[in-house]
């Protein structure tokens, strides 16, 4: 009975040797604060401009209202999930006053290609899901497809902050305005080069004449999906670019 025992306490004291390892190998894996706290540039990809401007702009934000929003950068995530190595960051990090839990985490990975906002408990309600994932996607994002993470960072931690801000009612003396159209650009540069390109087509098609060639137009020219899938292009879209484009031949 005794052997039996035995055998049992050395097989859970083992069991909880190997998960005390375990974790201690994955919390090694989490990188620690930096002595200036607000940003943490362990991919080395921030210059000293963009870490000052995140610096200042976190010590008033704290001393108006208690809320911190922190930047980390890492080369990989050494095995964890995003999700998993936010969550731990932003444990151990401490971020946002205790009493209110209104830290953000900023956190992005290089070699993964992956960003996330890790929001604490007290601002859930405004940086919902939702509205972090708008920010990636409109403010973020962008600027990274291009490497430009200096832009990327700034121009997601401003939308961040001022989310913060209109939670509660303060404004941030030294916040700078960034260019955050790039998007919205884009859209509208791609916009303009497929009405050209149309333009260019039924000029062309017009030009050469015949009820064959008038029918082949109308039937490829609604409801195609040849720009990407977009309903603009589609259906009542297609009468809305036909609508432009004879009011632009009648100029």
């Amino acid at each position: 009975m005794f052997h039996l025992n035995k055998n049992n306490f050395l097989l859970k004291l083992l069991i909880f040797i190997i998960c005390i390892i375990a974790l201690s190998q994955n919390s090694l894996a989490i990188v620690s604060p930096k002595s200036n706290f607000y940003v943490n540039d362990y991919a080395d990809i921030l210059d000293s401009d963009t870490e000052n401007y995140i610096i200042n702009i976190n010590k008033e934000l704290y001393e108006k209202c208690g809320a911190q929003i922190v930047v980390v950068t890492v080369k990989n995530l050494e095995g964890n999930s995003l999700e998993q190595y936010a969550n731990t960051l932003f444990r151990n990090f401490g971020i946002g006053s205790r009493s209110k839990n209104n830290g953000v985490l900023l956190l992005l990975s290089l070699e993964e290609r992956q960003v996330r906002i890790e929001v604490g408990y007290g601002l859930e309600g405004v940086l919902n899901d939702g509205k972090t994932g708008r920010i990636l996607d409109e403010y973020v994002v962008p600027h990274f497809k291009n490497n430009n993470w200096n832009l990327g960072i700034k121009s997601g931690f401003n939308e961040i902050l001022d989310v913060v801000c209109n939670e509660y009612n303060i404004s941030i003396s030294s916040k700078e305005e960034v260019d955050t159209n790039l998007t919205n650009k884009s859209a509208l540069a791609l916009f303009m080069i497929i009405i050209i390109c149309v333009v260019i087509l039924v000029l062309f098609i017009n030009k050469n004449g015949g009820n064959s060639h008038g029918n082949y137009y109308r039937r490829g020219y609604s409801g195609r999906d040849s720009y990407g899938g977009s309903s603009s292009f589609g259906g009542g879209g297609s009468f809305r670019w036909r609508r432009i484009f004879w009011r632009r031949r009648k100029l």
